[in-house]
């Protein structure tokens, strides 16, 4: 009896441990590719920059600049503009240095390539 309880107490602390390291590592893998800051091609002097924590900002000339929090999935991005009360979708793809980024909306292709 004291064998099986011993055994039973060893398994319990294995499967704790296992869970807290899973469960550890899947908040570990969360980084957008997004992340950095994006010159626009087509518009120079514009840029997104994209931060780890969900935030972002859009500059535009050097004088104007929104700020934004976005959602990043499966290869599309929610902006959420400072202001504003609904969101702005893209589809994008990453190649190298360059993001395109077209408008869930519109349609309207954007080129960027990473600074």
């Amino acid at each position: 009896m004291k064998k099986t309880a011993i055994s039973l107490i060893a398994l319990t602390l294995c499967l704790l441990v296992a869970a807290i390291g899973l469960s550890s590592c899947g908040s570990a893998d969360t980084k957008s590719a997004l992340v950095g800051t994006w010159e626009s091609v087509e518009a120079p002097g514009t840029s997104y920059t994209f931060n780890e924590d969900g935030k972002g900002t859009l500059n535009m000339d050097d004088d104007v600049t929104m700020n934004f929090t976005y959602t990043d999935k499966d290869s599309s991005v929610d902006l959420l503009y400072e202001g504003t009360s609904s969101a702005q979708g893209f589809s994008y793809t990453i190649e190298g240095n360059k993001l395109t980024m077209t408008s869930d909306e519109e349609g309207t292709v954007l080129t960027y390539t990473k600074k």
